[in-house]
């Protein structure tokens, strides 16, 4: 598929690529269900093109959680080499308390 968009690098997927899926997920919780690269213009091949541009980094609007900034800033780093891994992410502060958080809210509704 790269090459039909006029590039011709080798893509390689692992566990960077679930990082950034995560950032995905998060980016669309946090800003209202809309996903990176939304307002790019040329329809799905220029986003496609967004997402593969080394030049173009994904927008990041102030948020009142500044740990679910850094979050995002960190899982959505087009350099996997730069990207944050799975156990930085696992250790974050705001993955740590919302992963807490959500097992006791669940725990304790549980019926019975």
């Amino acid at each position: 598929m790269p090459s039909l968009l006029g590039f011709q690098r080798q893509v390689k997927v692992g566990f960077k690529s679930d990082v950034w899926a995560l950032g995905v997920i998060l980016y669309q919780l946090a800003y209202g269900g809309v996903v990176p690269y939304s307002r790019v213009p040329g329809g799905r091949l220029g986003k496609m093109k967004a997402v593969m541009s080394e030049d173009l980094p994904v927008d990041l609007e102030p948020l009142e959680d500044r740990a679910l900034l850094d979050v995002l800033r960190r899982s959505l780093d087009k350099d996997p080499g730069r990207r944050a891994g799975v156990r930085e992410l696992l250790g974050h502060p705001f993955l740590r308390y919302s992963v807490y958080f959500l097992f006791f809210r669940h725990l304790f509704s549980l019926p019975g």
